[in-house]
């Protein structure tokens, strides 16, 4: 079975105020039942060696992804911008997939 780290930075504010940023994700699709059912995916590392001081921007999450299974992605690309995505893990890579290949996926 291959398996293969996606990096995704974690983007988040210090001080005071509202706000809200998008949350990075991943997420395992359940491509047997419908609906789709998402299980959370928990980071297996953090690397906080690109940090800034404040620990807002540059601190990077690592999940490990396994093949034969699709994953849904919230990668934060700024403070109000997020990739959502789907891929998969193909010869020890990591392939995005349209969403519509999702659905032929689950045939």
């Amino acid at each position: 079975m291959d398996r293969a780290v996606l990096w995704i930075e974690r983007i988040t504010k210090t001080g005071r105020g509202t706000y809200h940023a998008p949350r990075a994700s991943v997420e395992a699709v359940d491509t047997r039942s419908r609906p789709f059912k998402y299980e959370h995916v928990d980071p297996d590392m953090t690397d906080y060696s690109r940090a800034n001081g404040a620990w807002s921007r540059g601190v990077m999450m690592g999940f490990l992804l396994e093949s034969g299974k699709v994953y849904r992605v919230s990668a934060p690309m700024s403070w109000s911008r997020a990739d959502m995505y789907y891929c998969t893990v193909r010869n020890g890579s990591i392939k995005r997939i349209d969403a519509k290949d999702v659905l032929l996926w689950a045939r």
